[in-house]
């Protein structure tokens, strides 16, 4: 029997997604709000030079490497549309937050001192201060979490992935079925103290006072609108960065979550997941559909040549083939904009000459199109050790060794297979091996991006 291609990707999809945005038993909450995230996969995947990334300049390691800040940064930077496969909107996130910030004309409202007084202890709670160089080489100090709210994002990072990690596995167990009971009665234990683990780490970091600073900062707002938005515009202006590539060019720096996400040994502890033609993980309300997921792969699951989003051919999989096993590791990478404030997208009192309202974010995924940024990329789901086995036909086995040699780009379905790719000014060859039953790539790649949908904006 021919593999369903279209539910093999749709398993993937949906097991992730529901891995960071549903429930785990016990009352524990989930790592993402359902409604306010967006899974988007990467036809043949996005093959990583980890050089590229290696060591990067940061507050936190100011004797790291500049080229590799801006290349992360820019790699974040790109916009892709409201559809379950990648497409590169041409866009980028901060040339549409600078040009609201700096552009929108606000309204505010007459300002109420017991409110500015409790939004200056909340910020100042979250907030240090690092030193830096401006344009012209002289010390400045620009604004960086604090010491306790970069400690509950990691905590809240840590947590997120134990919530997920726990969650893919409790997916692959059908507690109906007397042989899936005992086995998870045998597992169960262990991943329910991971996850209890994370959690209580989570509130030892102070987490509550952090959510009250924050809640504060939330409610604070509605009456410092204008503040909020010169402050935005600040520290746009203290966060430009030249560019090592272009010296006429500047760009704005995000960095990862963990910082060293391109390194080998930090794949150790990512978590390991196994998906197989013979069982189904779907979730029925899934975006994937809805969202054109199916249509992105309906060329078939080979994919040979072009970029992360657009590949420049597509072939199916043979129908004899079977018995067909994916497995990998990954772990969702955050990225961090210190010089992005989210709230700027929430808050009453501002217009935006180009467009009505709503015509930033629509707040919805259904009514997205036409609108400038109603999603935006807050993750990305980073892989390594990726292996896909099964009894393939002689003809694809054939297809197979034929592309792994080749040097033009190859995927199956989200991931990257082998093939030379252009990165900055040096090609990268993305390397992987076929012993007839499995083939394996075990460098870095990224297979999706998890985006945030943000709040009607504006709202007038």
């Amino acid at each position: 029997m021919a593999i369903d291609e279209s539910k093999m990707v749709q398993s993937i999809h949906d097991t992730l997604f529901n891995a960071y945005t549903k429930t785990p038993p016990g009352g524990l909450p989930s790592g993402s709000q359902e409604n306010k995230m967006f899974m988007i996969l990467v036809p043949g995947g996005e093959p990583i030079d980890t050089k590229q990334y290696a060591n990067p300049i940061s507050p936190k390691n100011p004797q790291g490497t500049p080229a590799a800040a801006e290349n992360f940064s820019r790699l974040v930077d790109r916009l892709p549309l409201v559809k379950a496969t990648y497409i590169d909107s041409a866009k980028k996130v901060s040339d549409v937050y600078k040009a609201v910030v700096e552009g929108a004309n606000v309204t505010p409202q007459p300002e109420d001192p017991a409110l500015k007084a409790a939004y200056d202890k909340a910020y100042d709670l979250i907030t240090d201060e690092a030193a830096d160089f401006d344009d012209e080489g002289k010390p400045i100090k620009i604004p960086v979490d604090s010491p306790l709210y970069a400690n509950y994002k990691r905590k809240q990072l840590a947590y997120g992935d134990a919530v997920a990690s726990f969650m893919a596995e409790f997916s692959k167990y059908n507690l109906s079925k007397p042989e899936d009971q005992r086995a998870w009665s045998i597992i169960g234990p262990s991943k329910q103290r991971i996850l209890t683990s994370a959690w209580n780490d989570f509130q030892t970091a102070q987490a509550k006072k952090v959510e009250d600073a924050l809640a504060t900062i939330a409610q604070s707002s509605q009456n410092q609108v204008g503040r909020v938005f010169k402050d935005a515009q600040e520290r746009l202006a203290l966060l430009e960065k030249a560019s090592v590539r272009d010296p006429m060019e500047k760009y704005l720096t995000s960095y990862a979550m963990p910082a060293n996400w391109y390194s080998s040994s930090a794949a150790e502890g990512w978590t390991r997941l196994t998906f197989s033609s013979s069982k189904f993980q779907l979730n029925q309300s899934s975006n994937y559909t809805s969202y054109g997921g199916s249509v992105g792969f309906s060329l078939g699951l080979w994919s040979v040549g072009g970029s992360a989003s657009h590949s420049k051919e597509q072939q199916h999989m043979d129908s004899q083939t079977d018995n067909l096993e994916v497995t990998f590791r990954y772990a969702r990478i955050n990225i961090d904009r210190p010089w992005l404030n989210g709230l700027v997208f929430d808050l009453p009192g501002w217009t935006y000459g180009p467009v009505q309202k709503g015509g930033v974010s629509s707040g919805s995924l259904a009514t997205a199109d036409g609108t400038l940024m109603t999603i935006m990329p807050s993750a990305f789901l980073a892989v390594r050790d990726l292996k896909i086995s099964a009894s393939w036909s002689k003809a694809e086995s054939d297809y197979i060794r034929e592309k792994t040699s080749g040097s033009a780009g190859f995927g199956w379905g989200p991931f990257s297979i082998g093939g030379s790719y252009q990165s900055d000014s040096s090609e990268y060859k993305f390397k992987s091996e076929f012993d007839g039953r499995t083939i394996s790539a075990l460098g870095l790649q990224i297979m999706g991006y998890a985006c945030t949908v943000l709040p009607l904006a504006p709202k007038a």
